[in-house]
């Protein structure tokens, strides 16, 4: 994870999203595709990977997700959504904290969203989560766009 910051690249959102999307079969995961291009390195995967596998694992047998990209002037959004039980208030303080857990007796290392939090943040983002009432969570994060001198 760490590594030195200025080595980053232009990178396409749509095909990290879309496999990992597919890495999940049997999930009901709505995403639209994006032609969104940030600055990353090949660890990004590991983001998604976290985000979407934590929906599935922790959201319930008949959990939806979905991944939404929006563009903001030099900034790209994700949103990670689902309509699981939600996140505990007394839990989200330490969500993104080493070896933080959830609720509900899921098996997990406690350090994915640690994980993620560390490579958002030093792609220069940031990530946090968002309340939903009575819909799920939704655990959002940006990113820089590449420009047109950000080589692939």
């Amino acid at each position: 994870i760490e590594g030195r910051p200025g080595a980053f690249r232009a990178i396409g959102l749509d095909g990290i999203i879309r496999n990992e999307i597919e890495s999940l079969p049997g999930s009901r995961i709505t995403y639209t595709g994006t032609t969104a291009v940030v600055l990353a390195d090949d660890l990004l995967r590991e983001v998604f990977s976290n985000l979407l596998g934590n929906a599935a694992k922790f959201g319930g047998p008949d959990v939806e997700i979905a991944v939404r990209v929006e563009e903001h002037g030099d900034e790209v959004t994700v949103s990670v959504e689902d309509t699981g039980p939600g996140v505990p208030d007394a839990v989200k303080p330490r969500l993104f904290n080493r070896l933080a857990r959830g609720t509900g007796g899921v098996a997990g290392t406690g350090l994915g969203l640690y994980i993620c939090r560390t490579l958002i943040a030093r792609y220069g983002g940031r990530i946090w989560v968002e309340d939903r009432p009575g819909c799920g969570t939704a655990i959002r994060f940006t990113l820089r766009k590449a420009g047109e001198g950000d080589s692939p």
